[in-house]
């Protein structure tokens, strides 16, 4: 799941850079707004969201190994 969404904010991140270059090019800023939201929370947000939950799950493996945690937290099976 981390994974997939990293994968989906660097499209994002190809459409905030083309809206980006396309404001640039015609020199009209009226989507500024837009561009500002395409970046900030799709792919920012997508992007810090898929590195949580790859840390969290690599967290939970080794707290796993310690036997701190049975095999189940909360019906997650690792």
């Amino acid at each position: 799941m981390g994974i997939t969404m990293i994968k989906i904010s660097t499209v994002y991140f190809a459409a905030g850079v083309m809206l980006g270059y396309y404001m640039s090019s015609t020199h009209s800023y009226l989507l500024a707004p837009f561009h500002v939201h395409i970046n900030l929370l799709g792919w920012t947000s997508l992007t810090l969201q898929g590195f949580f939950i790859i840390c969290f799950r690599l967290w939970l493996k080794r707290m796993q190994g310690n036997g701190i945690f049975g095999s189940t937290i909360s019906g997650f099976q690792l």
